[in-house]
């Protein structure tokens, strides 16, 4: 098949009902490229959903890197992207109906980079001065105010593959204080800015698996134990937390993109959304 029908199949249909923005956010060369793109590759071959006409210019072009076997480059620009679902796979089995679009813009890696610096400089609001990054958390804070849920891509590799196959826990203590401890506190900033965040999920997607070679299990238990007082704080909020290990690169073209994590971050997002009709398992 050739890689225009390929991206042919993606499209097609109307709009869907319901309109759901979910802001993926994440430092550079964290894998953001990879989740948007593995997300609207396995909806569309599994027939559970489709992106919009208006993305194909952006799934094309990260397409074209998976074809020709080239590593995805790092978000540069504003993106925005829409996918549209109707259906979600269940972890017992089967899948469940869905009317609605998976919608997003995300902050390119670098100024999220320069957010999540500044915010372990200074946690504390009134320190700010105007300039750039205090612009760019006011775009922060705008996405969490106007948004549905929203996902944050975690890199526990961070150039460190050799130290954390050796069993050296001081990568992955750095990778949270470096990228999850300032995303909480900013998310606690923007609550103090009137962002409304109640009941809505956040949740913490941790990738590269297949490099930091660390089980599920290890992984939550490290979160759980090096977040506990954030974790604590944003419980106190309302805000629902989650945790996932999910693998977007490294698949060529003939995958079907099982085993990955992919099936249950989606179904529980759309469950999270309260996105399920009434009456669906």
């Amino acid at each position: 098949m050739s890689l225009w029908s390929r991206l042919r199949g993606l499209f097609g249909g109307r709009d869907a009902k319901r309109r759901l923005k979910i802001p993926i956010l994440g430092v550079e060369a964290c894998g953001k490229s990879s989740l948007i793109l593995t997300l609207g590759q396995f909806v569309s071959l599994h027939d559970m959903g489709r992106i919009s006409m208006s993305s194909g210019s952006l799934f094309g072009e990260l397409l074209s890197h998976v074809a020709a076997g080239r590593p995805l480059p790092a978000s540069a620009r504003w993106e925005k992207f829409e996918l549209h679902i109707h259906r979600v796979p269940e972890p017992g089995g089967g899948h469940s109906p869905v009317d609605m679009t998976l919608s997003s813009e995300d902050i390119p890696g670098k100024q999220f980079r320069d957010l999540m610096d500044e915010l372990r400089v200074n946690p504390d609001l009134s320190t700010w001065k105007a300039g750039p990054t205090k612009q760019i958390l006011e775009r922060f804070t705008q996405l969490l105010s106007s948004c549905d849920g929203f996902i944050f891509i975690v890199d526990l590799v961070r150039n460190k593959r050799a130290e954390i196959a050796a069993g050296a826990k001081e990568p992955i203590w750095t990778a949270f204080a470096d990228q999850i401890k300032p995303i909480m506190t900013g998310i606690l900033l923007a609550s103090k800015m009137n962002a409304v965040m109640a009941h809505k999920p956040i949740f913490f997607v941790f990738s590269k698996p297949d490099l930091h070679l660390l089980e599920p299990e290890e992984v939550r238990e490290h979160f759980r134990r090096a977040m506990a007082i954030p974790l604590a704080q944003l419980r106190g909020e309302l805000i629902n937390v989650g945790q996932y290990n999910v693998q977007c690169a490294g698949w060529e073209m003939d995958s079907a993109l099982d085993g990955m994590g992919i099936d249950i971050l989606l179904s529980d997002l759309v469950h999270a959304v309260n996105a399920v009709p009434d009456g669906a398992p």
